[in-house]
């Protein structure tokens, strides 16, 4: 089911992100651990959720593959300066900021499930347009 992997994903980054916050300081395997734990999961989703955004604009795909590139390279940014500032404790700081990360998308992604707007290529059936 595409729903609970995406919901399992987004879970389990939101919970290696809070722990990280919590105990990501007690020792370096523990924080090592988290940090494996957080990227597999995006790994894991990332090819899905590409191809899903992709699947939404057939007639220009070129275009929304420059606009996701593009989105991620601002985002890669705007994280590494907050990675910069002064924190007092720099793992929780990045536990805060991986948290932020996953559970902005988490609350587009739950009220993208309970909208109305049709998604190709996440229904089992096909998605008919309106004539």
């Amino acid at each position: 089911n595409k729903n609970s992997f995406t919901a399992i994903c987004f879970g389990g980054c939101v919970i290696a992100s809070a722990l990280m916050i919590f105990i990501g300081s007690v020792s370096p395997v523990v924080f090592c651990g988290l940090i494996f734990v957080y990227y597999m999961l995006t790994n894991l989703l990332r090819p899905y959720s590409v191809n899903l955004i992709l699947e939404q604009n057939k007639n220009d795909v070129g275009s929304a593959s420059s606009v996701m590139n593009m989105a991620n390279n601002v985002l890669a940014v705007l994280g590494m300066g907050l990675a910069t500032l002064s924190f007092n404790n720099m793992v929780s700081a990045l536990g805060v900021i991986f948290f932020v990360a996953t559970a902005l998308p988490l609350i587009g992604w739950i009220a993208l499930m309970y909208s109305k707007i049709p998604i190709r290529g996440f229904y089992d059936k096909p998605v008919r347009k309106n004539s």
